[in-house]
């Protein structure tokens, strides 16, 4: 988690040995035999919406009912594409996830004083 002035941005992290691939509705790992699709529920954009979900409830639960929480998908391996509207941000390596933070709006309501209170508040976890 990355708390700063464009807010707060759940970072899910993968590092697959093979190539994934992702369009409008499927998601599936390019192996040598063939395409293996996987199920929705355990697609990777799944669970980084569902665990920037938690962080967003948690933090409304604690009062920070307007700061923007973003979603980010890491793949440090750099094997994987995508077509499409992903609803998520895919970075391939650092410098992609560099240049989308570096690009990002500032959330004008997560101030110096209220990152320092979202950081208070994550350290107790």
């Amino acid at each position: 988690v990355i708390v700063c002035d464009k807010g707060v941005i759940a970072i899910e992290v993968k590092n697959l040995s093979d190539s994934i691939h992702f369009d409008d509705e499927n998601c599936y790992y390019e192996k040598e035999d063939g395409k293996r699709y996987i199920w929705s529920y355990e697609d990777p954009r799944s669970e980084a919406r569902r665990h920037g979900n938690a962080l967003r409830n948690y933090l409304n639960e604690h009062g920070f009912n307007a700061v923007k929480v973003n979603r980010i998908l890491v793949f440090p391996n750099g094997k994987v594409s995508w077509e499409g509207d992903l609803g998520i941000f895919i970075a391939k390596d650092k410098e992609s996830l560099r240049r989308y933070i570096a690009s990002s709006e500032a959330d004008n309501v997560c101030t110096a004083e209220v990152q320092a209170e979202i950081k208070k508040l994550l350290n107790k976890l």
